[in-house]
């Protein structure tokens, strides 16, 4: 297929999506989501700790838990001190009454309508969820997903340290699955979002075409806001031991922007199909 057709085709439709970014005003929308993730960042992590500690077999899940997440999630320069800060926070609040663990509750929840109702706008969609099945989700997102993803991550891991140990001759086969699999999960997890979070129809296909490109581009942004904060030290000049709290806002919002310009793409998949321009009108 000639270059001039491929550019001649696809050149008007990024064009097209990037002024559909502009319309739906992604950007003030993903400054919001980063200032309400950094509000419920402590109370999804205290519901979890609550949870864990009633089975303290499963404490090194926990522990094994945030440290991957925040290893293979945040750039180098920032994670170690947003794992020290976070247990900090959640350690304080494990004394609350059931009161206040149901107000964390409540504002992890808030949250998740927050990000629907952005979703939704994407795909312009006007008519709610029903309660219980919008429940549902929200619960399971924040309650159960984290829960069995820190298992699975824990017996991966587990299981990939034994089988090295059993293969010496594979090791190298081993490394490279422990590699990739947080790029994987992060695409699965991208896909169950487009695909679920969304109340109008969003195919399994679409959904893993957006979220392959998010966790491409996931990558490549954490490999160059890693770069940027080893090459400049005036952050730190600034604002000193409180240079954490923008980096991680700025990379909290970076992630939301990909996040919701992977969602744009999705919805205007099957319009890109039939060769017409995603069209500007918001519902």
């Amino acid at each position: 297929m000639p270059l001039s057709f491929l550019i001649k085709r696809w050149l008007p439709m990024g064009k097209a999506l990037w002024q559909r970014n502009q319309h739906l005003r992604l950007s003030q929308v993903s400054a919001s989501l980063s200032f309400t993730t950094i509000l419920s960042l402590v109370p999804m992590l205290t519901i979890g700790s609550i949870l864990l500690s009633q089975f303290p077999a499963v404490v090194d899940l926990r522990n094994a838990f945030q440290a991957w997440l925040l290893k293979n999630y945040f750039p180098g320069g920032i994670s170690q001190q947003v794992f020290t800060y976070l247990n900090q926070f959640s350690a304080k609040a494990k004394g609350l009454t059931i009161v206040g663990s149901l107000g964390l509750l409540i504002t992890t929840i808030l949250t998740m309508v927050v990000i629907e109702r952005a979703f939704n706008e994407i795909w312009r969609v006007s008519e709610r969820r029903p309660f219980l099945k919008k429940l549902a989700i929200y619960l399971a997102a924040t309650i159960i997903g984290p829960i069995l993803l820190g298992l699975g991550i824990y017996l991966s891991s587990v299981l990939l340290g034994s089988a090295s140990g059993w293969f010496p001759t594979l090791s190298a086969g081993f490394k490279f699955i422990s590699t990739i699999i947080p790029s994987l999960l992060a695409l699965i997890v991208f896909a169950l979002a487009y695909r679920i979070l969304p109340y109008a129809p969003v195919s399994w296909r679409d959904a893993f075409i957006g979220a392959a490109f998010v966790a491409v581009a996931y990558e490549i942004t954490k490999f160059g806001f890693a770069y940027f904060m080893t090459q400049t030290v005036f952050y730190k000049t600034v604002y000193g031991t409180f240079a954490i709290l923008p980096l991680m806002l700025i990379w909290i919002y970076i992630t939301w922007w990909l996040t919701l310009a992977g969602a744009v793409i999705v919805a205007n998949l099957p319009t890109i199909r039939q060769n017409r321009p995603p069209e500007l009108a918001s519902a």
